[in-house]
């Protein structure tokens, strides 16, 4: 790494390791952010709620010097950090903001990999997500609220009442 700069990256861990490396991050002061979502699943026996990882296989993390960079790269679970060519890629603050403000604001929120077409963009005018830019979409039949996290080539989909939305000025 040529020049390093404070802010938040994304490590990139091998599946299921997220927990493991977040915590171990936690343990070392390094502040680090790995957003959960609800999800149902089904056994022979029961049907459970539990907690699974937003985004899988990756972990944020806010670093303030090398050697916590260095560090992060050495827990026993990562892969690497996510890069574009040689550099690593930086995540913005208002990224880190939007995801939050989901996790916590709306309901069924789910992530996919599938490409959707810019469609019309709106912003949230109540509630917790208030202020957030996103767009509005149908996915599998129903309205959902899109925000494309464009470093993971995902977008974060999520139910919301169509009258929180209004024009984007």
């Amino acid at each position: 790494m040529a020049k390093f700069s404070v802010g938040w990256y994304l490590l990139y861990t091998r599946p299921r390791q997220e927990a493991r490396v977040a915590n171990e991050l936690a343990d070392k002061n390094v502040q680090v952010y790995l957003p959960y979502t609800k999800t149902r699943r089904r056994w022979s026996d029961r049907i459970k709620t539990i907690d699974m990882p937003l985004f899988p296989s990756y972990v944020f993390v806010r670093l303030n010097n090398l050697h916590e960079f260095f560090h992060g790269s050495s827990i026993e679970g990562t892969c690497d950090y996510v890069r574009f060519g040689n550099e690593v890629a930086k995540v913005s603050e208002a990224v880190i903001e939007s995801v939050r403000l989901i996790e916590r604001g709306a309901e069924n929120v789910e992530v996919s990999d599938a490409r959707f077409n810019p469609g019309e963009r709106l912003t949230i005018q109540e509630g917790p997500l208030c202020g957030l830019t996103c767009e509005v979409v149908q996915h599998k039949g129903k309205d959902k609220l899109l925000v494309r996290v464009q470093m993971l080539q995902r977008s974060i989909l999520a139910d919301l009442p169509t009258h929180l939305l209004g024009k984007c000025s």
